[in-house]
């Protein structure tokens, strides 16, 4: 079975002597097939918590989501939202923000908490 036809000559390439990261398309055509079926121990990808979004989003291990928008629109509030999401179903998550401070972040995360008093 041959889906992904190779005919890039890859031989004169393959023959230099430093390593080499490219491969042709059908070294991972058994991948591809396996992706279209989900393993017999498959772990869900996490997805957000509201009803609506349900089934329709998914967080894939190993791919970045990138969110933009105008500024003022809320992408900040949503985004924390969706990490608090994330993290209830134990998945790990990072945020790179090019405009907030981490511990703006943090605080807009974290709603009502008061100072301790002395």
């Amino acid at each position: 079975m041959n889906i992904i036809p190779d005919t890039i000559d890859f031989s004169q390439y393959m023959e230099e002597t430093e390593s080499h990261a490219v491969h042709p398309a059908s070294h991972w055509l058994q991948e591809t097939i396996d992706a279209f079926h989900a393993p017999e121990h498959h772990i869900p990808a996490p997805t957000l918590l509201w009803d609506k979004t349900r089934g329709d989003i998914h967080f894939r291990p190993g791919e970045v989501s990138l969110w933009a928008g105008i500024n003022g629109h809320g992408k900040s509030m949503f985004l924390s939202h969706v990490t608090l999401d994330l993290c209830v179903q134990r998945s790990r998550v990072m945020v790179a923000s090019f405009e907030m401070k981490p511990v703006r972040q943090m605080q807009r995360m974290s709603p009502g908490i008061r100072r301790q008093q002395a």
